[in-house]
């Protein structure tokens, strides 16, 4: 399709669908956007959802110190408020949409819908050339300006292909084949930025959903690629340091049992007993004496057990 035709049905778009309803939500159009030759933004956020189609060019998507190759059939979904920069040294030709939903209109089923949508492994999703978004952007474009400024039954078509539309940004959300990989290259930055944040944060809460709201990560995305880079999983790295830094405090300092609990972040000295004897073989008074009385030889074995588990990481 000529890409005047875009710019063109952009106009209309705005003026027609200002908001897509569905039972039990309601989306508001924040804009229609096409753009022919799109090079360069500055880093920003926003407060809504947006969504693109790249028809033509090359370029990068770069999202929370992660790059993501764009090309084109490439659908690029950014969720509120993720900082984000679009980059381009040839021009990206871009279809896109801003939309947001209306809390009191949301339904249970819709919740959850979006819930899943916001889980993102990637911002990135590759397409095949035949995809279904281009097929239903084309046919609203086309639609778009058949219209005639009055007619009830055009208005319906252009809402019944907008439902479409968000439908298929959904379904092929929730399509993993289709997501795009961190680059290898990536990885040791990305496991380093973990580790670290882990580290300087020991005594806090780590869960998966604290570290990744704190990275600016979903925790899906936080999840798999810290299992596929590192080799474990990402609470085991988190026990296994917790612990290690335990062992180092028990041997090395006379600091009281709760103490040591405390600076490794566990929630109660209860808690943080069971976990030593479950994974050392004696709870932290004892380890600490036959540490002291050097019957440690059964410690270090386990230790270096542990060690080997996420020394890629550290």
């Amino acid at each position: 399709m000529n890409f005047q035709n875009y710019l063109t049905s952009k106009v209309r778009l705005n003026e027609k669908i200002p908001a897509i309803k569905f039972p039990g939500i309601k989306f508001n159009v924040n804009y229609w956007g096409a753009i022919e030759k799109h090079y360069n933004t500055t880093l920003h956020e926003h407060s809504f959802y947006e969504v693109f189609i790249v028809t033509a060019g090359t370029g990068s998507y770069l999202e929370e110190h992660h790059t993501y190759p764009l090309k084109p059939n490439t659908l690029l979904i950014t969720l509120p408020n993720k900082h984000h920069q679009i980059l381009s040294e040839t021009g990206l030709s871009l279809l896109y949409l801003g939309f947001s939903y209306d809390q009191l209109s949301l339904n249970a089923e819709w919740e959850q819908t979006l819930n899943r949508f916001d889980q993102l492994s990637s911002p990135a999703i590759y397409l095949d050339a035949d995809n279904d978004v281009q097929k239903i952007w084309d046919a609203l474009t086309a639609a778009s300006l058949a219209t005639s400024r009055n007619s009830q039954v055009d208005l319906t078509l252009l809402e019944n292909l907008t439902q479409a539309l968000i439908l298929a940004f959904i379904t092929n959300a929730q399509t993993d084949e289709h997501a795009v990989a961190i680059e290898p290259d990536d990885h040791q930055s990305f496991i380093k930025q973990v580790t670290d944040y882990v580290k300087d944060n020991l005594t806090t809460d780590l869960s998966l959903q604290t570290v990744a709201d704190s990275l600016y990560l979903s925790p899906r995305s936080l999840s798999r690629t810290f299992s596929d880079a590192a080799g474990i999983t990402f609470s085991q790295f988190v026990q296994n340091l917790r612990l290690e830094t335990a062992v180092k405090l028990l041997k090395t300092t006379d600091l009281p049992i709760g103490e040591v609990s405390d600076q490794c972040g566990y929630s109660s000295i209860y808690y943080f007993s069971r976990i030593f004897m479950q994974h050392i073989g004696d709870n932290p008074s004892d380890f600490r004496k036959l540490y002291t009385n050097q019957s440690i030889s059964k410690y270090a074995t386990v230790m270096n057990d542990q060690h080997k588990s996420h020394q890629i990481i550290t």
